[in-house]
């Protein structure tokens, strides 16, 4: 049996109130993903310098990645045989852990796991970089972490480069990661051939600059997708309500 609304009018006034939910959230959808393409095209002008911020006039140098970077190295796997190396207190990153602020992992080291591989210890403000199998996924950790192997960390010289800078360069430049990827099976870019790559630097203070205007970007459209998950939750209490009769209209 299925409960309907006495008349006709109840019906339709239940279906217009789905409805307009229904657009507010498709709008919703259409601003995202209109914030998302001002966003990309952003990051081409200002990090290549193809639209300069108003007041800097200094020339970016051309440097390879290894003149900006402290330190880097591929990640490591315990052997997953040894129960005794895994659920410890260390995070430890495996792709879909990957995000823009890494702050957890489904997966985490014991003391004794991380000493029995290759896996370092990276610790927080550390760029994460995945150059193996699934190449380019980029965030920050925010706590100390280390990885698997094909997801390298990254320590930048802060005098001259900042970390969140050439995160969305990694993002801007994916396509070349990829061209560049070596293999026959699995593809990689090893750190070896990772820190060959060039790159044009502004100066550290314009770097912050445009760091800062993407940031805010992020964070807009982080504001949005958290509002679109918030009303969609909301469409499914109201739908439970209106199409039982718990809540009346007419």
């Amino acid at each position: 049996n299925v409960a309907l609304p006495s008349t006709f009018n109840e019906q339709e006034a239940i279906a217009e109130a789905l409805c307009d939910v229904d657009a507010y959230i498709e709008s919703l959808e259409r601003l995202i993903a209109k914030k998302r393409q001002i966003k990309q095209g952003a990051m081409h002008e200002l990090l290549t310098g193809k639209k300069r911020l108003p007041g800097y006039k200094k020339k970016w140098k051309l440097v390879k990645l290894e003149d900006i970077i402290r330190e880097i190295s591929d990640g490591g796997t315990p052997s997953t045989s040894n129960e005794s190396f895994f659920d410890g207190p260390i995070n430890w990153v495996v792709i879909e852990d990957i995000k823009d602020e890494i702050t957890t992992t489904k997966s985490t080291l014991t003391e004794k796991g991380l000493n029995s591989c290759s896996a370092k210890l990276w610790p927080a403000g550390s760029l994460i970089l995945s150059t193996g199998a699934t190449i380019g996924e980029v965030g920050i950790a925010k706590v100390p972490i280390a990885t698997k192997q094909g997801i390298c960390g990254i320590i930048v010289d802060e005098s001259c480069m900042n970390t969140s800078f050439l995160k969305y360069w990694f993002v801007v430049n994916r396509a070349n990661l990829l061209s560049r990827a070596q293999g026959s099976t699995i593809k990689e870019v090893r750190p070896p051939l990772l820190i060959q790559f060039d790159l044009f630097l502004p100066p550290l203070e314009e770097q912050n600059e445009i760091v800062n205007i993407l940031t805010e970007m992020d964070a807009e459209i982080l504001k949005l997708e958290e509002k679109h998950k918030k009303v969609k939750k909301i469409k499914q209490g109201i739908m439970k309500e209106l199409l039982t009769g718990i809540i009346r209209l007419i």
